[in-house]
């Protein structure tokens, strides 16, 4: 999709509505990309629509101190392919959590 398209418009929502119980992943190519769509999902998008954020998901960007972050039932990870192998290779108990 094009730039001004409405990709983080359609990811945000997705993320968002998804309604069953377990994190919802959102991959993005690289860092400085999923920074800005990690402040997207949790404020910027909904802010500029104008509409009141309350979804029950909270926001976590995973980078490489990411480790143990509790109950994941209501998350919305946004990271990297590259972070997922790097969770993986490290024997990360977040990618074992993840797999479920």
């Amino acid at each position: 999709m094009p730039t001004g398209s409405g990709k983080s418009a359609v990811i945000t929502t997705l993320a968002r509505c998804f309604n069953k119980p377990g994190p919802v992943v959102v991959l993005t190519p690289r860092v400085g990309l999923r920074e800005q769509l990690k402040w997207d999902i949790d404020a910027r998008f909904l802010e500029h629509a104008q509409v009141a954020a309350s979804l029950p998901r909270r926001v976590i960007e995973l980078d490489e101190g990411s480790s143990a972050l509790g109950d994941l039932r209501d998350a919305i990870l946004v990271c990297t392919p590259q972070m997922l192998s790097s969770l993986k290779r490290r024997g990360n108990s977040l990618f074992t959590q993840l797999k479920r």
